[in-house]
């Protein structure tokens, strides 16, 4: 089973390497014999590469032998090793790639996707702990530890005084204070800003129910002008991105956002057109 599947994936590299994309016909068929060689059950997911706004070349899905399932998450930017903006794709588009410099349209809901209770170590640190005047020295015992969003948001069972004079070593009772002070005030934004809280929408922002802006020239969240940058005309995309590539440590002025907030959008390409 395993020699045929493989047979098969050499017959479509080579198609696409002499043009896959061109010959829909061809590529279809040779899917559909991967689809009878693969046990019930499984997939797989072929993936054409492109640039993104930091250089870096990602994969994009290409043909899949199964339906979108919710596992379909892909990331765009990385700091640091940690995932700071992940995309899946809930429409194919059917037009060109988005280009930096050109006027994009786009119609979109943004939602809030986390206050910071799923945030890796690394993210603690990157998204909160570097943003805590003074207390940026404790990262390093902050990644030794593991201090994740799950201790965290634990402050009276956690992030207990014992716990950062014991474990953290942090012995001053001010800067203790502090943390936790800082850590209550994200437990306190969570219960006031819950998942899937809608904070803006493109409906009603023009006639047309959607947003113009110029794609990378800082019009949009960096998350926004990541995303469209990787996506074609008529597609339809989901994204989770961190707060330090959306309002970070203050938050939308008007209150909408509140400060470390992770978001999700969901968000069609409309159009492009040069400047």
């Amino acid at each position: 089973m395993m020699i045929i599947i493989k047979a098969l994936l050499v017959a479509v590299s080579t198609q696409y390497a002499s043009g896959f994309q061109r010959f829909p016909s061809q590529s279809n068929a040779i899917g559909n014999r991967i689809k009878a060689a693969i046990p019930q059950g499984r997939s797989l997911l072929f993936f054409r590469n492109y640039r993104t706004p930091s250089g870096t070349f990602l994969s994009k899905p290409l043909y899949s032998t199964s339906e979108h399932t919710d596992d379909d998450w892909s990331p765009i930017e990385h700091t640091n090793g940690a995932t700071a903006i992940q995309k899946r794709i809930l429409k194919e588009g059917d037009g060109s790639l988005a280009v930096s410099g050109t006027m994009v349209e786009i119609k979109y809901v943004g939602t809030i996707a986390d206050m910071g209770r799923q945030w890796s170590s690394r993210d603690v640190v990157e998204c909160w702990l570097n943003f805590q005047q003074g207390l940026d020295v404790y990262a390093p015992i902050f990644l030794d530890e593991q201090i994740d969003g799950t201790k965290l948001f634990d402050v009276a069972g956690t992030f207990t005084d014992e716990f950062l004079s014991d474990t953290l070593g942090i012995t001053n009772k001010i800067q203790g204070k502090k943390l936790q002070m800082a850590a209550r005030r994200l437990c306190k934004n969570e219960m006031e800003f819950p998942v899937g809280t809608e904070f803006d929408s493109s409906e009603g922002k023009e006639s047309s129910d959607s947003y113009q802006f110029v794609l990378g020239a800082g019009k949009a969240i960096r998350a926004m002008d990541a995303l469209v940058s990787t996506m074609t005309i008529g597609e339809r995309a989901e994204m989770i991105c961190r707060c330090d590539y959306a309002y970070g440590s203050e938050g939308t002025l008007s209150g909408t956002v509140p400060p470390f907030a992770s978001l999700r959008f969901e968000v069609t390409l409309v159009g492009s057109n040069s400047v």
